[in-house]
């Protein structure tokens, strides 16, 4: 009795032995279940991460004699068109260039103009012109590279672009300064513009319309309007209230039932008050390039050159 007694504990141990090895191996086992779905977890987080968080690099890159390459994005929104799109990008980038150039911040402003306006226009096809008047300026561009992706849940669009970048050499006279004024901000199609303009100095004012396709017209001077002096302290209104051309009209381009546009305005003092000029603007008829005027303002010195921009919107 006694043996059959202790060959059934040695039976239960063995089954007991037996259960807790097998426990043992099934909490192993699910430990490492749970490691490798942590693993994988990991990994996956880490690969979804690294598709979803990576923007274009907008790193600047010195191409050399005053070339530089960078690329810029911009978030696409529901009201906003590939050309907004398009645009925005161009200008972020060609500001970017800029304020590397000048190793300044360069302020900005809805018109991709560097410039003291309070009035918010959709106006970045005007992005040339990143800052005539600042230390930097752009003179050329050549966009390589515009296309929109997905990013994440939303999208984004993505342009690269080599330009040159220029700068007026000296600091500005803060005695010499211009002021522009227009009749007002807003026209219909049709209406009548005029320009008002002073200094503080005598100098040679420049007047230039820049329109919607970056086309750019001579107002001042012009075949019809050949004197652009303008002494210190009077006003010069545009056009005069008598001669050849009595008003200007502002027009929409065809197909179009609005858009935006700028006057520049650019003073260059005369030298110690004379009114003799030892420089001249080959205009040679009422077109201009952007290039041109880019071409002219870079042989001042900052200290003799002065610029405003006027913008403004006509509509139906």
């Amino acid at each position: 009795m006694l043996n059959k007694m202790r060959t059934l504990v040695h039976s239960l141990n063995w089954f007991s032995s037996v259960i807790d090895l097998r426990l043992t191996r099934i909490i192993c086992t699910m430990r490492s279940l749970r490691l490798n779905a942590g693993v994988i977890f990991f990994l996956a987080l880490g690969i979804s991460y690294s598709q979803t968080s990576t923007l274009p690099n907008e790193q600047i890159l010195d191409l050399g004699d005053g070339w530089y390459k960078t690329t810029a994005w911009v978030l696409l929104h529901d009201d906003m068109t590939m050309g907004n799109a398009r645009e925005k990008a161009t200008a972020k980038a060609l500001k970017n260039i800029v304020e590397y150039y000048c190793g300044v911040e360069v302020s900005n402003t809805s018109l991709s103009i560097v410039a003291e306006t309070n009035l918010q226009l959709g106006m970045d096809h005007f992005s040339q012109i990143t800052n005539i008047m600042s230390r930097g300026i752009i003179l050329k561009k050549e966009i390589l590279e515009a296309r929109h992706t997905p990013y994440n849940n939303e999208s984004i669009y993505i342009v690269t672009l080599k330009a040159e970048a220029g700068k007026l050499e000296g600091k500005r006279d803060p005695f010499f300064e211009i002021e522009a004024s227009l009749n007002r901000n807003q026209y219909q199609n049709g209406d009548e513009m005029i320009i008002n303009i002073n200094s503080t100095k005598n100098c040679y004012i420049f007047v230039f319309n820049i329109l919607s396709d970056e086309n750019v017209i001579a107002l001042l001077p012009n075949e019809y309007l050949k004197n652009n002096f303008i002494r210190r302290g009077t006003t010069l209104r545009l056009p005069p209230s008598d001669g050849v051309i009595t008003k200007f009209r502002v027009g929409l381009p065809e197909g179009k039932a609005s858009v935006s546009e700028m006057i520049m305005v650019i003073g260059i003092k005369a030298e110690d008050d004379i009114v003799e000029k030892n420089f001249d603007m080959q205009i040679g008829n009422y077109n201009l390039a952007l290039t041109e005027i880019m071409e002219f303002i870079m042989k001042f010195p900052r200290h003799q050159i002065e610029q405003i921009n006027l913008p403004y919107t006509i509509q139906q």
